[in-house]
């Protein structure tokens, strides 16, 4: 391949990795994505001598980057909030995100339920994530919705969640299931499939 080639090749698949990024629900891959896209623009504009566009995309990666520093570091606070069956808060948050929640629990819907158990997962000030279910047995609880909302399912909510129900009294989680790629899910978390169902022993 010539120079020249090499140089529209480099730029095609920027432009095709960062139309990829938009299509991304998570922020977090949105950026990665993006940031590789702007990376490789960087290298195509400096190649053809434009370096209007190289300084544009290398502040592009820039901002990439800082926002990636910002949702991966440290100091973000996780913190769960246990909530009844019909707490407003958890209500809200599921109807906010029903139509994608059903996606992996097809069939379920909210109703009125005093013996519901709710646990409702915050980034800083705000809710990411939600776990409702039953519980069979002292400790034991039967999950209907494990859920993450689709901008934050890299921020590691679900191993925050596992790790502090315990606390709250819950010692094994049982799901019956989703789609695949819930069941694929529940797999990495660590649940093993026993009798037909998802089994997962905390703490």
């Amino acid at each position: 391949m010539t120079e020249r080639q090499i140089l529209e090749l480099i730029g095609y698949v920027a432009s095709a990795l960062v139309l990829i990024s938009l299509t991304m629900t998570s922020v977090v891959k949105l950026r990665i994505i993006n940031a590789v896209g702007a990376a490789l623009f960087t290298a195509y504009a400096l190649g053809i001598r434009s370096y209007p566009t190289a300084i544009m995309n290398v502040g592009l990666v820039l901002i990439d980057l800082w926002f990636l520093y910002k949702v991966m570091r440290p100091d973000h606070v996780f913190s769960v909030e246990s909530a009844h069956g019909n707490d407003s808060a958890l209500k809200h948050f599921l109807r906010v995100y029903r139509g994608n929640v059903a996606n992996y629990f097809p069939g379920w819907s909210w109703e009125e339920d005093e013996g519901r158990r709710g646990y409702l997962v915050y980034l800083d000030a705000t809710p990411v994530g939600a776990l409702v279910g039953h519980e069979v047995a002292p400790g034991e609880l039967q999950v209907e919705v494990d859920y993450a909302a689709p901008s934050h399912r890299d921020f590691s909510v679900g191993k925050y969640l596992y790790s502090r129900l315990p606390g709250l009294g819950v010692h094994t989680l049982r799901s019956k299931g989703g789609d695949e790629s819930h069941n694929k899910y529940l797999r990495s978390m660590g649940f093993a499939l026993v009798d037909g169902e998802y089994v997962k022993k905390l703490g």
